[in-house]
């Protein structure tokens, strides 16, 4: 059971960090508050929004751009890079309306 297990550290150190967890082998359970990170290495993901269930299933469709967007009342822009990783781009709502 892993708590922001990638806090406050660079980027090469979180890959590392998750890359290490993952070739484990066993079941983990972590909170991330990067939806890309979660989406690249969770096989099942939920999301949580004001303390409440938000969705729950497979990684792919829980972390979508609508659903993100929905929860945390900004706009998503999902891009996917040149090796196939989903990256995410978020603007807020008040930006969008001006």
């Amino acid at each position: 059971l892993l708590d922001e297990p990638t806090a406050h550290l660079d980027v090469r150190h979180q890959l590392e960090i998750i890359e290490t967890i993952a070739g484990l082998g066993l079941t983990v359970v972590a909170v991330l508050h990067d939806p890309a990170l979660a989406l690249r290495f969770a096989d099942q993901a939920l999301l949580l929004g004001e303390g409440r269930l938000s969705a729950v299933g497979p990684a792919p469709e829980v972390l979508s751009a609508d659903r993100l967007g929905a929860l945390f009342g900004v706009q998503v822009e999902p891009a996917q890079t040149a090796s196939g990783q989903v990256v995410f781009g978020f603007q807020a709502q008040r930006a969008i309306k001006e």
